[in-house]
C-alpha cells in the first residue's frame, strides 16, 4: 500500500510534504511514538491509532514511516 495522495481529513496534496523534498517528521514525543508503535504492532492501522490516541493523522503515518523506512504504512 502506498501513502495517500491527499490529507484524509483536508484533501491537500502536499499533507505529508515540508518542502525538502524528504518525508516530515513526526515530533512526537517518545512516549507518544511508542504508544503509537505497540497499536501499529497489534495490527491497527494509522488512521485507527490516530482516532484512538488523538493524533493526527500525518503525524502518526511520519512515526511510523521513521521505525519503518522500508515499508508501507498500514493505513
Amino acid at each position: 500500500m502506498r501513502s495517500p495522495d491527499r490529507c484524509p481529513k483536508c484533501q491537500s496534496k502536499k499533507w505529508n510534504d515540508d518542502g525538502s523534498g524528504k518525508p516530515r517528521q513526526s515530533g512526537l514525543p517518545t512516549d507518544r511514538k511508542i504508544a503509537v508503535f505497540l497499536r501499529y504492532n497489534d495490527g491497527y492501522g494509522c488512521l485507527e491509532i490516530s482516532r484512538e490516541l488523538g493524533i493526527s493523522f500525518d503525524s502518526v503515518y511520519a512515526a511510523v514511516k521513521e521505525a519503518f523506512p522500508d515499508s508501507e504504512p498500514r493505513i
